[in-house]
């Protein structure tokens, strides 16, 4: 489904047909918020310049809900994005394995899981200052995140059938 609407929304092909198209499913795409819209775009449909405006709406989330201060919002807000848009491991881009010796090795880095697990030092590094209502806000930004792509997804599979 993520695939279909990536697809949908750089289509140009947006004319009516009696069979579902990408018409169809950027129509569906309005079942979603704007964040959700903007989530999809940026991680599936490779539309980055719609970052800074899922940034906005995130800092301005966390600013209301934490009364945390606008610029240190933005950069918690941008922290949480990048962690959800780049999920996988450094070492082996997600993929779970290595080539060691021409054999594929379980990753040491990830474990094998592909993840990439951001250490409060990372955070600290990238959003310069964490602990208490930063971590509290950046928490709620990725829960925020997590939120919206799943609405999304669901909306638009709800919509389209």
């Amino acid at each position: 489904m993520r695939q279909c609407l990536a697809r949908a929304v750089n289509s140009s092909n947006l004319e009516m047909e009696t069979f579902e198209t990408d018409v169809d499913r950027v129509a569906a795409m309005a079942a979603g918020t704007h964040l959700g819209s903007y989530l999809l775009r940026i991680r599936d449909g490779g539309q980055v310049e719609f970052s800074h405006r899922a940034m906005l709406i995130l800092a301005r989330r966390i600013h209301k809900r934490h009364r945390i201060v606008r610029t240190l919002a933005e950069a918690i807000a941008t922290q949480a994005l990048i962690e959800w848009i780049k999920p996988w491991c450094r070492a082996c881009g997600g993929a779970r394995e290595l080539m060691i010796d021409s054999k594929p090795t379980t990753c040491p880095k990830c474990g094998g899981s592909g993840v990439h697990r951001h250490s409060d030092r990372e955070r600290r590094s990238a959003i310069g200052s964490w602990g208490g209502r930063i971590e509290t806000g950046f928490n709620y930004a990725a829960a925020e995140i997590s939120s919206a792509a799943a609405d999304m997804a669901t909306g638009a599979r709800a919509r389209i059938g």
